[in-house]
């Protein structure tokens, strides 16, 4: 009787065990052999999944934005917390990236490639997750508008710090993306003045009294 074997298990498999390796040695070091030999698969067996080297590291980007989308997504859809507690949900999605190694990694070397001579050819399915994560990102920091001054300032510390690490290194790649991307942030900027603004007036207005 034929061996069943459960391709999209596997698939997930593939892509978790080139997670860690393309964290480990980059993507130039990695090589397509390795990450065969990693799933227990023969080249034969991988090419069946994935054609090449690049399609994997694509996918495995892919799989890094999907899942803090989702995480984002899941405060996005927790209508009943507060301001300040949606922040902190937010603020816990960064450093849990940071705590990652293998995430923040891939960005980091998904920058590096996308500067290299010979690009990476970034596929349809993971333009359409950066979008997803782009659109989620501005629902999530539009719906911290109202909080305090004290909890805005954080939350543009936290998208400062979202910029720089995931934003700014994915937005690049999906054409059209770059001019929505600074406008945000300018927004963000302009609003971030205003909150800070506001602090000293009432600090001082306090002192005069």
């Amino acid at each position: 009787m034929p061996k069943i074997v459960d391709h999209d298990y596997r698939s997930k498999d593939i892509i978790n065990q080139a997670l860690e390796i393309f964290s480990r040695k980059g993507y130039y070091s990695a090589n397509y052999e390795e990450i065969a030999e990693k799933c227990g698969l023969s080249r034969t067996g991988l090419y069946k999944y994935y054609a090449n080297k690049e399609a994997i590291f694509i996918e495995t980007v892919r799989y890094v934005v999907d899942s803090v989308t989702g995480k984002l997504h899941d405060v996005v859809q927790a209508k009943s917390i507060s301001s300040s507690q949606r922040l902190k949900e937010v603020l816990s999605v960064f450093a849990d990236f940071m705590k990652n190694r293998n995430f923040s990694s891939i960005l980091l070397e998904f920058t590096v490639c996308m500067n290299h001579d010979q690009p990476l050819t970034v596929t349809q399915c993971l333009q359409e997750s950066i979008k997803s994560l782009w659109t989620v990102t501005e629902t999530v920091f539009a719906s911290l508008g109202n909080s305090s001054s004290y909890a805005f300032s954080l939350a543009f510390m936290g998208l400062s710090f979202f910029q720089n690490h995931i934003l700014q290194p994915l937005f690049g790649t999906v054409e059209g993306e770059g001019d929505r991307y600074t406008s945000l942030l300018e927004q963000w900027e302009s609003m971030s003045n205003k909150k800070h603004e506001m602090i000293i007036s009432s600090v001082l207005n306090c002192g005069l009294q």
